[in-house]
């Protein structure tokens, strides 16, 4: 007697096998660094402003933040020393002012060793600069850790993006009109080239958002822990918190030359335009 497999099992055994399983999605990462898979645009591309004839020489200090003693700032995702990072845009920019040849700069200093921020301060006074910029970045939010090496633990958090600058109204009345258009014209051109500007979420209480101009944020510090930089200098004085050095797609952009030549580029044009 003739026996038949049962029909199920015998569709079963000519059916093609199954396709195997996909194999698992490479992390994102950013220079080794962890990323989410989908990654938000959080600014326009960065653009190079063509920057227009200043209508009059300006001489300049520019001062890279910290580097004195143990006053090394912040440390980035990238554990790039604060100190190390603002001295290397401050380069970068005297270069850039110099290389336009209308505006005499002078660095406040020139490696980790100082001096203090009162000596900058004279230095650049002494020097008869029509305006000081302090450069900076800023370390924002709730820290998250990542280990590039198992001897090195950088910092993370990606809430809290943007540049921004500082002003102090501390000053007589001219002095602190001329600090506020000073940052209302750097806030503004960065903004054209493509940086983001600061929410300011963070910064309640010790600082103070304009309404009228995205960026850029008062000195709200209780007086006796308002910022030197700000209300010190005789000429006008401002601080620019270039970015959140946290921030894991902000900070390796920082990184690049392109990111350097639009900040200059932001920079001359604001000179310019406060200039007139």
């Amino acid at each position: 007697m003739l026996t038949f497999p049962p029909i199920l099992a015998l569709l079963t055994s000519c059916a093609p096998p199954p396709e195997p399983p996909a194999p698992p999605a490479e992390p994102s990462t950013t220079l080794g660094m962890p990323l989410p898979a989908a990654w938000p645009s959080r600014a326009a591309t960065l653009q190079r402003l063509e920057t227009p004839p200043p209508t009059r020489a300006l001489r300049i200090a520019i001062d890279p933040g910290h580097g004195v003693g143990s006053n090394s700032g912040n440390s980035s995702c990238l554990c790039i020393d604060e100190q190390d990072h603002n001295l290397r845009v401050a380069q970068h920019l005297a270069q850039s002012l110099e290389a336009q040849g209308q505006h005499p700069t002078q660095l406040t200093r020139s490696d980790n060793r100082g001096p203090a921020y009162s000596t900058r301060i004279t230095t650049a006074q002494q020097g008869a600069a029509d305006l000081l910029i302090s450069l900076h970045s800023d370390a924002r939010g709730e820290q998250h850790h990542w280990l590039p090496s198992p001897d090195a633990t950088c910092s993370w958090n990606d809430g809290n993006p943007g540049f921004s600058v500082l002003w102090s109204d501390e000053a007589e009345p001219a002095l602190a009109e001329a600090r506020l258009t000073l940052a209302a014209a750097l806030a503004a051109r960065l903004a054209e080239a493509g940086f983001l500007a600061y929410d300011g979420h963070e910064y309640q209480g010790i600082y103070e958002g304009h309404p009228d101009h995205p960026g850029v944020f008062l000195d709200r510090h209780e007086p006796r822990k308002r910022v030197r930089m700000l209300r010190r200098p005789t000429m006008p004085s401002v601080i620019i918190e270039t970015h959140n050095a946290w921030d894991r797609l902000e900070e390796p952009r920082w990184q690049e030359e392109a990111t350097l030549d639009a900040f200059d580029a932001a920079v001359l044009t604001a000179l310019a335009d406060w200039a007139r």
